[in-house]
């Protein structure tokens, strides 16, 4: 039988002396390839195809989400070593959580058990229970769990910013709690549409405790702006030399935290979902377009916003196709917004029906007026369409899609007042 190549990442000299033995002494046929001290040495063992899990203990510095999810895409299985009396928030990163301090050869046999198939704790037979051992590593009990829905679509100014601010704004006023998102990688705009100076990125923040693994649902909560009762901002970077910081692996968690906050989150994403620097550099080289790509594989739903006019139509439709490319799985519909008869002959609603249905096979979901001066009203007050021009075509139309995405019993009424503001 094949020995089972394993990795030690473990600070502390004791455990790593107890682990060590523990494998040296196993029934099981277990082979240390490599104690490490750093991260990136885990990382190379990991790249190089000699090991099959790495047991990391609770000291092991500079690492977080990324670095895990990192292992797991060389094949390798990441094993926590976890002492139930201490937190390690890091821990929750982790597929496999196993009792440090355990009978040694039964430590062993789990540690073996686990690079062999890679199953979770919960289907491990261990004397300590997986809730004993991540009761204080930041797990929390899930409630409700709500809905992601993306903001996306091509370059050229289609409107995605507007549209996932008009819409996290109707369904907070439908008395159901909503999040709004910036995630946008190349520079958020949702903050200078709300009036907001925020020197410090909401979302910024958010990724750097999620990758931590400190990220739960009250320290979100903290983080975001409080715009209305039921409306909840988490403001973007705002220079876009910052993309770095949005990891997808921090993306990922964030957004699982937010299903915790609000029943509907609503999330600006930037619009390109490129994956060329994979090919110039390697498969784990940081990617811009990560955030993006990681947003609309988590949504519920993603909302591709398009113009009316041909070129805008022409992007659209190529951006059907290759949100397809991507992903065969994405839920997507179709919106158009900036819908005017002047760049269209006859009936708007019917010209693009029939140009996406013919040359991208789907319908046009949902038309949203174009509406220039509600917008530069609502963009001079830092204020929404719904605050400053209640009455307008596109506000109504933005207030019509909401209610798709929030089930009559949540939505007794529409309020028309403004909400008061922080």
């Amino acid at each position: 039988m094949t020995a089972i190549g394993i990795v030690t990442a473990i600070a502390n000299p004791a455990l790593e002396a107890v682990v060590i033995r523990a494998l040296g002494e196993a029934s099981e046929d277990l082979e240390v390839v490599r104690r490490c001290v750093e991260v990136t040495d885990v990382l190379a063992v990991a790249a190089s195809g000699r090991a099959r899990a790495v047991v990391v203990g609770d000291n092991l510095a500079g690492l977080d989400a990324d670095v895990v999810s990192r292992i797991i895409a060389h094949g390798v299985v990441p094993i926590a070593l976890v002492e139930p009396d201490r937190a390690w928030p890091a821990a929750s990163f982790f597929p496999v959580v196993l009792d440090a301090t355990a009978d040694s050869a039964e430590l062993a046999r789990q540690i073996a058990l686990a690079a062999r198939t890679g199953v979770r704790v919960a289907d491990l037979p261990s004397p300590a229970t997986h809730q004993q051992l991540t009761q204080n590593v930041g797990h929390e009990p899930q409630s409700a769990r709500g809905r992601v829905i993306a903001i996306w679509g091509p370059n050229g100014a289609p409107g995605r910013s507007t549209v996932a601010l008009g819409l996290a704004d109707e369904v907070a006023r439908l008395e159901v709690p909503a999040l709004l998102i910036d995630a946008d990688p190349y520079g958020g705009s949702q903050a200078a549409m709300l009036g907001l100076l925020d020197e410090s990125p909401g979302i910024a923040a958010a990724c750097r405790a999620a990758a931590n693994g400190t990220l739960d649902t009250a320290s979100l909560v903290r983080l975001c702006l409080q715009l209305s009762p039921s409306l909840r901002v988490l403001t973007g970077i705002s220079r876009s030399d910052r993309w770095p910081e949005l990891r997808p692996s921090a993306i990922e968690i964030l957004l699982e935290q937010a299903r915790s906050v609000a029943r509907v989150t609503v999330v600006d994403c930037g619009f390109c979902i490129e994956e060329d620097e994979e090919i110039t550099y390697d498969t784990l080289a940081p990617r811009r377009n990560g955030a993006t790509t990681t947003v609309l594989q988590g949504a519920d739903e993603v909302l591709l916003v398009t113009g009316c006019d041909p070129v805008s139509v022409a992007r659209g439709v190529r951006a059907v196709q290759a949100l397809r490319e991507f992903s065969a799985s994405i839920s997507v519909r179709v919106i158009a917004n900036k819908v005017r008869a002047s760049v269209l002959a006859g009936d708007p609603s019917n010209q693009l029906d029939e140009a996406f249905g013919r040359f991208a096979g789907v319908r046009v979901d949902h038309l949203l007026p174009m509406d220039t001066k509600a917008c530069d009203a609502a963009l001079q007050r830092g204020r929404t369409l719904a605050d400053v021009a209640a009455t307008s075509a596109l506000r109504r139309s933005l207030g019509a899609l909401a209610q798709t995405f929030v089930p009559t019993a949540d939505a007794p009424r529409i309020r028309r007042r403004g909400h008061a503001r922080r």
